[in-house]
């Protein structure tokens, strides 16, 4: 999925879809908080905060990777 514009309201359904490719892929159904948990981790630090499609939209596609980046070395 290629995003056009870094957006929250297009943020959201990549969620979703990482969900759907995994258990297409792995046969394994992920639940939400096993996807944004992670993720928000990786972003914030925290488990916990502001709606994850917005943060990352606030942070941009730059920071948000670099941070993701970060956590997964």
């Amino acid at each position: 999925m290629k995003l056009t514009e870094f957006t929250a309201e297009n943020i959201q359904p990549i969620f979703k879809q990482i969900m759907k490719d995994f258990k297409a892929n792995k046969g394994i159904k992920l639940g939400g908080k096993s996807v944004y948990m992670p993720i928000r981790i990786a972003l914030t630090g925290q488990m916990h905060g502001p709606d994850l499609a917005g943060l990352v939209e606030v942070l941009g596609y730059e920071r948000a990777a670099k941070r993701i980046e970060r956590t997964l070395a």
